[in-house]
């Protein structure tokens, strides 16, 4: 069996291209949107935590999962990543 913790942190420079939502109006039928651009730098936190088991005597299969969580100031704010992983060792 094999667990892991990791931390760490990431920064950078972002620019996003993307439409922002008015909605519907009552004298139209249609929506509207508008261009919403945004750049700037990013940075934050992320952490993970790991958990693998090893199958069989030899071990050769391993099965495990992993749950990530990013969470920084501009761009994306909150992130949350799930892997489950099936490997054999040759």
């Amino acid at each position: 069996m094999l667990f892991a913790v990791g931390a760490g942190g990431f920064g950078g420079y972002y620019k996003h291209n993307g439409f922002s939502f008015f909605g519907n109006y009552p004298d139209a039928p249609y929506v509207r949107y508008s261009l919403a651009s945004r750049e700037g730098m990013h940075a934050g936190l992320l952490g993970s935590l790991n958990l693998e088991v090893g199958l069989g005597a030899t071990q050769r299969w391993r099965v495990g999962g992993k749950v990530m969580k990013e969470t920084g100031l501009g761009g994306v704010t909150s992130f949350t990543s799930h892997n489950l992983t099936l490997a054999r060792r040759f």
